[in-house]
């Protein structure tokens, strides 16, 4: 009841601020009650449902916020006319005017049918705003709940065989004599190298044209683009390096043609001129060139820990046969029962290593370590770091893939063409 009393001597900007504040309390209780139904949720049915909610408690609140306003008015006005009161009785000490005031202001009617003091509205007003923080706060968290949810959904839902697309990815080309090549005998037998070096896109655009390379199948094929027109031949100790104009090819992943049945990338480009080294009797010859390398989508989150249960179990099993065998050599007795046993066991624990270390290789090949890969910039899809490149020759009805060497792929970001050939010189 002081509390009530000294607000009467408070400034009117002071006043006026903790009717402001005490505008909010009565509503809390439900703000409370509607809050704890409202838990995070990725779902953007629910977060659309929350906010419709809260603007409706906001429309809520402010008409009943505007009726709260008129009554503070009247209790504003009645504060007023109490102080006037106080001007005139100077004479009557503080502490009796303190008493007179508390005692006008319990047995005054009240200007509504229900009682409302300064400091309750205030308490209610604090603890309003305090729910309405805490309320907000839950609504953003939501929303950062259902944009990672939905980012996670959009990549996991995401065709394996077409994490590639609108993608961009360097080639570094090594053109050279490798063994189990058809290429002619005098081609490269200096051991000369051909490096070159482009830029490519792997758009999503379809290829509709039929490439027996693809295995005759168009289905998947997508348009590959050469960024710039062109690869960047580097110098040799007889010549710099030049340009070489390659046009835009196709691109497709192949499922189950890899080792073990995983998945392979195919791709071609066009190569509208032979380059070539001054004096060197290593080239390339114009036409169609085709690589090849592994892809493994990056989606598979078991095989880290396969990979670990398997190691562990074949590192158990040669403790224990290092054991049984010391155990063997120790027995002087050649012919026992235990020493028959521990024969038996040593043959069953070299069955279990050999079968450990058969699935270890197989997830290798099928699951590789990201060491071993070149992954995209959302690391959803690795490609192996090195594929083989080659060229296809007619001879007579048919026609025969010649190598022509290897190279290494590297992802990069998007950019503009204007920097393609800064980029790639050296």
């Amino acid at each position: 009841m002081l509390l009530q009393a000294s607000e009467a001597f408070l400034p009117a900007g002071r006043r006026s601020s903790s009717c402001r504040r005490v505008q909010y309390k009565l509503f809390s209780t439900k703000v409370k009650e509607r809050a704890k139904r409202y838990k995070p949720n990725p779902s953007d049915e629910m977060l659309n449902e929350m906010r419709a909610d809260i603007q409706r408690m906001k429309r809520e609140a402010a008409q009943r916020l505007d009726a709260l306003n008129e009554k503070l008015i009247v209790v504003s006005q009645r504060k007023e006319q109490e102080e006037k009161e106080h001007q005139l009785q100077k004479q009557i000490p503080k502490q009796d005017m303190h008493v007179d005031f508390i005692q006008h202001i319990t047995t005054s009617p009240s200007p509504t049918t229900t009682e409302i003091s300064s400091s309750s509205l205030t308490e209610i007003a604090d603890a309003f705003e305090r729910d309405m923080k805490g309320l907000l706060q839950s609504e953003e968290e939501d929303t950062i709940v259902a944009s990672t949810v939905t980012s996670t959904t959009s990549n996991t839902s995401r065709h394996p065989l077409k994490l590639l697309e609108d993608t961009r990815w360097r080639l570094m080309l090594t053109i050279g004599r490798v063994p189990g090549t058809w290429m002619p005998k005098t081609w490269g037998v200096s051991g000369d190298k051909l490096r070159l070096k482009l830029e490519v896109e792997l758009t999503s655009q379809a290829l509709y044209e039929r490439e027996d390379f693809f295995n005759g199948q168009t289905d998947g094929a997508k348009v590959l683009k050469v960024c710039g027109g062109e690869a960047y031949l580097s110098p040799s100790m007889k010549e710099g390096g030049r340009a070489i104009r390659v046009t835009d090819g196709g691109w497709r992943v192949c499922p189950n043609e890899g080792p073990l049945g995983t998945s392979i990338l195919r791709y071609y480009v066009n190569v509208e001129e032979e380059a070539r080294h001054l004096g060197s009797d290593v080239y390339l010859p114009k036409g169609r060139v085709y690589g090849t390398c592994g892809y493994f989508p990056q989606n598979n989150k078991g095989s880290a820990n396969l990979r670990e249960t398997y190691r562990q179990e074949l590192k158990e099993t040669e403790l224990r046969y290092n054991a049984l065998q010391n155990e063997m050599d120790n027995d002087a007795h050649l012919f026992s029962l235990q020493r028959f046993q521990r024969f038996r066991e040593l043959s069953d624990l070299r069955k279990q290593a050999h079968k450990c270390t058969e699935v270890l290789r197989e997830v290798e090949v099928k699951e590789p370590k990201k060491s071993q890969l070149r992954l995209s910039r959302d690391q959803s899809v690795g490609l192996t770091h090195e594929g083989g490149l080659c060229l296809r020759k007619q001879t007579g009805l048919s026609h025969e893939y010649h190598i022509l060497g290897s190279f290494e792929v590297a992802s990069i970001e998007n950019r503009d063409h204007k920097d393609y050939r800064d980029a790639l010189s050296p």
